[in-house]
Formats: C-alpha cells, sequence, structure tokens
C-alpha cells in the first residue's frame, strides 16, 4: 500500500517532497518520535523507486510548485485517484489505484491519449480509450512532451 501513497506526495499540487527516515530501506515498524531511534541501512529496497521520483520533479516543470493540477475520471472514482499537472508545454498524469482490488483503466479524455513515456516501465506507451487494468494499490505515472 506504500507506494501509490508515495507517488501521491511526490505529485500532488502545491507539494514539496520529503523522504522521512527509513522510507527508502523500507523500515516497517513504528518509529519512535521523542526519543533516540537507530536505523540500520544497507538494503535501500525502495532507491531507485524515489530516485525516480525525485528525477521527474526535478526535469518536468508540470511538477513545479505553481503548475496546474486537474483531477481527471479515468475510472471508478471510489477507488481510482488520477490527475494531470501542467505547465511550460510539459504533462504528467498520475493514476493511483487505491484500493485493494484490480481496477479497469480508460483514458477517454483526448489530450491525455497518445504516446506518453511511462516513468515506471521506462517506455512509451499507446494510450488509447482501450480499458486496461492497474493492480491493487497500483500506479502509473506518465510523462509527456519528453
Amino acid at each position: 500500500m506504500h507506494a501509490p501513497f508515495a507517488v501521491f506526495t511526490q505529485t500532488m499540487a502545491n507539494g514539496v517532497p520529503l523522504i522521512y527516515s527509513g522510507q527508502e530501506e523500507p523500515v516497517l515498524r513504528p518509529l519512535k518520535f521523542f526519543d533516540k531511534d537507530p536505523m540500520t541501512f544497507g538494503k535501500y529496497e525502495r532507491a531507485k523507486f524515489y530516485q525516480t521520483l525525485l528525477a521527474l520533479r526535478k526535469r518536468n516543470p508540470a511538477l513545479a510548485a505553481d503548475a496546474s493540477f486537474r483531477k481527471v475520471s479515468v475510472g471508478d472514482d471510489r477507488a481510482v485517484y488520477a490527475y494531470v499537472r501542467e505547465k511550460a508545454g510539459k504533462k504528467v498524469l498520475v493514476i493511483l489505484n487505491l484500493s485493494n482490488k484490480e481496477q479497469t483503466i480508460s483514458v477517454k479524455e483526448k489530450a491525455l491519449q497518445g504516446r506518453p513515456y511511462n516513468l515506471f516501465m521506462y517506455t512509451n506507451e499507446l494510450l488509447t480509450t482501450k480499458p486496461w487494468k492497474v493492480e491493487p494499490w497500483g500506479y502509473v505515472v506518465y510523462e509527456y512532451g519528453r
């Protein structure tokens, strides 16, 4: 369940990304906030995930604090949260499955169709109105105008 919420915190409007102690490792125990709580690092299982998101924020003005934000509907709005960020001719589409069930996605908005770059699959994908599935707690980030 961690991943779609992490993508959200790195791509939401008016946000400043923060990676808190242990997120990149991951540390799966509750952290002590008022006492010394040393951590052992070494695996960095989520490091590449966060590096990918932070590199996107750095290079793409669509994720700047003053970039536009617009919610879009691409599936069951009770389970899927999707939005577009835009600035300076650049655009990012974020699709988050915030449920424990596979969801059907269909990108009906013409301006979002085409061959955007899938940030985590490292390839341009054809987006049409044709439905496709996103896994439980899944996420997709598309970059346009790359």
